[in-house]
């Protein structure tokens, strides 16, 4: 599947905030989104059938070409992508805590 960004043509703005020279893919603002230019939405997904869901869904595709990885969503995320209390405090799901003094680290040498 083809992502559906392209990179822009001619020269980037010069100035305070902007390298100048030509776009050439260094930056995320050299690419832009061009609906029809691939088989992917500006999220880098798609609506299609796949073997877990026969009667299609939306699904996000990681490609060899830039975004290569989705930077948004489709949709509104499900809270349980959010962190419990904020600022990186909370704990990712899948994570064990470490039981009261355990030790931190690399394991020790033998």
């Amino acid at each position: 599947l083809k992502s559906s960004y392209r990179l822009k043509e001619g020269r980037r703005p010069s100035g305070d905030d902007s390298p100048g020279g030509r776009y050439d893919g260094r930056f995320t603002a050299d690419w832009e989104y061009a609906p029809g230019h691939g088989d992917l939405d500006e999220h880098n997904g798609r609506t299609g059938v796949t073997p877990e869901y026969p009667e299609g869904t939306y699904f996000y595709v990681i490609t060899d070409a830039h975004p290569y990885l989705p930077r948004s969503f489709h949709g509104t995320p499900d809270d349980s992508f959010r962190q419990a209390g904020g600022g990186g405090g909370g704990r990712e799901r899948g994570t064990r805590q470490r039981p009261e003094g355990e030790r931190r680290g690399p394991p020790p040498r033998r």
